[in-house]
């Protein structure tokens, strides 16, 4: 086989080929590239929209005069939050020593009560984990005072009877 038998093979096959190779089939507008950046800048410029404004901008409301507003009304919900809530219930102070000397003789004369409520607690607890000094045994028991204290108003009622 030949070169001229490849190319008649080829013209057969395709017919258009011959057409091709004499002419170039890209076909560019004249100075299509000299203006090619000019025309890109001014289809970008079209297509750019708008920076949007907050609402409070459009209204002609400035950013410090709304934060002004802002700190004004957190400055109040603070007053009203802390200065009206309720009220702290205050021992008087034949109540207070009442129950001083309630849980100091509770501390001296039943230690064992608290402990087996630390057991029953913590049922794998050291003994020496149990030895407590005065003061946290009070302040055991007046965090579990008012429990002990009906206890107590019951057996002094049935004395007096």
């Amino acid at each position: 086989m030949g070169k001229n038998d490849i190319k008649n093979e080829l013209r057969e096959i395709a017919p258009g080929i011959e057409k091709l190779r004499a002419g170039n089939p890209f076909q560019v507008p004249h100075n299509y590239f000299e203006n090619l950046p000019q025309n890109i800048q001014e289809k970008i410029a079209k297509g750019k929209s708008k920076v949007s404004q907050p609402v409070f901008q459009r209204i002609g409301m400035p950013r410090f005069v709304l934060a002004t507003i802002m700190t004004v009304l957190l400055v109040f919900a603070g007053y009203f939050a802390f200065f009206h809530s309720s009220p702290e219930i205050y021992l008087t102070e034949s109540e207070e020593i009442f129950y001083e000397n309630y849980l100091a003789w509770y501390s001296e004369y039943q230690p064992d009560v608290y402990y087996d409520i630390l057991m029953a607690n913590e049922e794998a607890a050291d003994f020496e984990s149990l030895i407590f000094d005065e003061d946290e045994v009070l302040d055991y028991l007046f965090d579990y005072g008012d429990y002990y204290m009906d206890y107590i108003t019951y057996t002094e009622n049935d004395f007096e009877n």
